[in-house]
């Protein structure tokens, strides 16, 4: 154990000039966090602790995930079937998807839900989360949680901060942030040639819309 903690040591003193860094250690199979003077915070007792981030770390025990700050105290009021680092807001907080009995949200690193847990899966696309409900109902949501649009979708592709791509059927719909239709037609091409527009393309259609921000 003395070993394990020399070594955790070595490899973060750079940053224990500027901050406290905590460190987690582990023995016996279980795991604890000392701090980067080398005093233990807490001894073993999870089954695994990730690095903290925001003074926030996962943890498992059992089978179960959650989250926990440096003296090993539990921030999430309920422990999850998985739960991982999916993004960062505005605010500087982590955010993490988690997993429970096949269901999805997205927590921050408070512990409070920022997404239901209630789809089916979630991704990342730009600053939004493309949700996706067992109804074919998809859902686009900022990373603060607040609900932009929703729609019955096979799914959506966010193009920019301001038009997303909705797949229905055998149509391709434009949309905008609001959750507007603006153009809707088999097949058409998106293009990003001229500065500041979007240029959508259609068999015998041509729209220019203006955009703040394209990917």
């Amino acid at each position: 154990m003395n070993r394990c903690i020399f070594i955790l040591l070595l490899l973060f003193t750079i940053y224990s000039y500027s901050q406290t860094v905590y460190l987690p250690i582990t023995n016996k199979g279980k795991w604890g966090v000392i701090n980067s003077s080398g005093d233990v915070l807490f001894e073993p007792k999870f089954n695994y602790i990730s690095l903290f981030k925001n003074k926030t770390a996962i943890y498992r025990e059992g089978s179960r995930y959650g989250l926990i700050n440096p003296k090993g105290q539990k921030i999430t009021l309920k422990e999850y079937d998985n739960l991982t680092k999916i993004s960062r807001n505005s605010k500087g907080q982590l955010l993490y998807l988690v997993k429970n009995k096949g269901k999805q949200g997205v927590i921050n690193d408070q512990g409070k839900e920022v997404v239901p847990l209630l789809y089916v899966s979630i991704k990342k696309e730009l600053n939004f989360f493309i949700s996706k409900k067992e109804t074919k109902k998809t859902d686009v949501l900022t990373f603060g949680g607040e609900l932009i649009l929703s729609r019955y979708s096979d799914s959506i592709k966010v193009i920019s901060h301001d038009f997303f791509i909705s797949y229905e059927d055998s149509n391709k719909v434009l949309l905008d942030f609001n959750g507007k239709e603006l153009f809707r037609y088999p097949k058409f091409n998106v293009e990003s040639k001229i500065k500041g527009n979007l240029l959508v393309l259609g068999q015998n259609k041509m729209v220019f819309l203006e955009v703040l921000c394209l990917l």
